[in-house]
């Protein structure tokens, strides 16, 4: 036959009840029936829970990313590696548009802003 111990559930003591324990009786009235309930409480109810002094925070996992924002992190890295500096880059820029203009691919700018968008 199986024997089944019994688990105490598990309570968090706050610092200011290890305060009320460990302290001198005070004057003040609420602080001394704070002390008292809580030698009160404590000594009751000490055999029916497990006391621990800290709480251990389990490490949160890493908060999902923007695949878009991700991609373009990688992009970053990968101009960071190649060009020296913005010069360096823009250069490069010019090259490939004159290259794709050379093909017969035209650059179309973004549209005008509304009239309710614009800054006066």
């Amino acid at each position: 036959m199986r024997e089944y111990a019994a688990i105490k559930p598990t309570v968090y003591v706050e610092t200011s009840v290890v305060s009320y324990l460990t302290s001198l009786p005070s004057r003040d009235s609420l602080v001394f029936s704070r002390q008292e309930m809580t030698r009160q409480l404590l000594f009751e109810y000490s055999d029916s829970f497990e006391f621990i002094e800290e709480i251990k925070m389990k490490e949160k996992p890493e908060p999902p990313t923007d695949p878009v924002l991700e991609e373009i992190y990688r992009m970053k890295a990968e101009f960071n590696a190649q060009f020296n500096s913005m010069e360096e880059l823009n250069a490069y820029l010019k090259e490939v548009n004159a290259q794709e203009k050379a093909r017969g691919r035209k650059y179309i700018p973004a549209p005008p802003l509304p009239l309710t968008l614009k800054k006066e």
